[in-house]
């Protein structure tokens, strides 16, 4: 059965073998990703897995500025209800009740109302088998292949790319100014 809800995108930057992450963090630094990514979601609601979320405070130190942080985990903590704020974020036991929450959440200033998932791969999984609607959006950074560094952390459907062209329609396509990065807004096929 369908909910209606505002609509969902993912965002991701990955290789072309799906390579994510490494421990808890980005595998490269890609400064141009990183302005997309920010110029991307601010103003929206974006929801995280407990992983990335520990991800982010490491590297960036907390919650996302100028943007309602929302994560899944499945613990809580004791006996933390749904919902309970924590660290700069809202906390949920599934995907559909974060989603929920974050519908009810006013866009920021220049925001549309889309809803942002940003991984990780167990999220991006929930979230591609189990939607329905299926997200509307995915926004891909393909970053150049990182060398000799194994990763830990891998886009859920691999090869990922045919994967998602077979699902997706490419909606928008560019790079970076070197053209290293290739930044693309696949929409859901018709």
């Amino acid at each position: 059965m369908s909910v209606s809800r505002p609509p969902v995108a993912l965002i991701v930057a990955m290789t072309e073998s799906g390579l994510m992450g490494r421990g808890l963090q980005l595998p490269w630094r890609w400064p141009e990703d990183l302005k997309h990514f920010k110029r991307t979601t601010r103003g929206h609601v974006v929801v995280m897995g407990r992983r990335t979320w520990d991800s982010l405070r490491e590297q960036f130190g907390g919650a996302l500025p100028q943007r309602t942080n929302v994560v899944v985990s499945r613990e809580l903590g004791g006996a933390a209800r749904d919902g309970v704020a924590r660290g700069g974020a809202r906390w949920f036991r599934t995907l559909p009740d974060a989603l929920a929450f974050g519908a009810r959440q006013p866009p920021g200033e220049g925001a549309d109302a889309t809803l942002f998932v940003l991984g990780g791969a167990e999220l991006f999984r929930a979230a591609l088998r189990e939607l329905d609607p299926a997200p509307e959006r995915l926004v891909v950074t393909w970053v150049p292949a990182v060398p000799e560094q194994p990763g830990d952390t891998f886009f859920p459907f691999r090869p990922p790319r045919p994967w998602i062209e077979a699902r997706y329609r490419t909606a928008r396509r560019w790079t970076d100014a070197d053209g290293r990065l290739e930044f693309v807004e696949y929409a859901r096929g018709a």
